[in-house]
């Protein structure tokens, strides 16, 4: 544990009982060496990754959502939840989706909002595919 006394000029120490000021400096030291390495860690994991593309703008969605030939891998899944779906859904239309446990509803859901990625087909809102549009101008559909 480490305490730091801003009452007294140099009071800093390590353990209470210990009151020496160079092992509570040495504690600092390293524990702030392993929050240094963890941090360049983490952004070495970080720059593995695509910066997000610049997205032109697209016209407001009137909400005509589109699946053709939808085939999706959850992430980290091997096998495919989805497998050639086709779906028209109409601005204004209600849809339901029922079915058994396990039978991809929450999976459709999933990837026409965007959350999960179609590894084949395509998933357009109004034409245009679900990921030339940026996620703030989908938040109502």
């Amino acid at each position: 544990m480490v305490f730091l006394n801003l009452r007294e000029k140099g009071a800093f120490w390590a353990n209470p009982n210990n009151t020496s000021k160079t092992s509570g400096l040495a504690h600092l030291e390293k524990h702030s060496h392993r929050a240094r390495m963890a941090y360049y860690k983490l952004n070495e994991l970080l720059d593995e990754f695509e910066a997000p593309k610049q997205k032109l703008p697209l016209p407001e969605p009137e909400g005509r959502v589109t699946l053709e030939s939808v085939v999706v891998v959850p992430p980290l899944g091997e096998t495919a939840v989805l497998k050639g779906v086709t779906l028209k859904i109409e601005s204004g239309e209600s849809v339901g989706i029922i079915g058994p446990s396990a039978a991809g509803k929450s999976s459709i859901a999933k990837t026409v909002t965007g959350v999960w990625k179609a590894n084949n087909g395509y998933v357009r809102i109004d034409g245009a595919e679900i990921d030339h549009y940026n996620r703030d101008d989908l938040e109502y559909i």
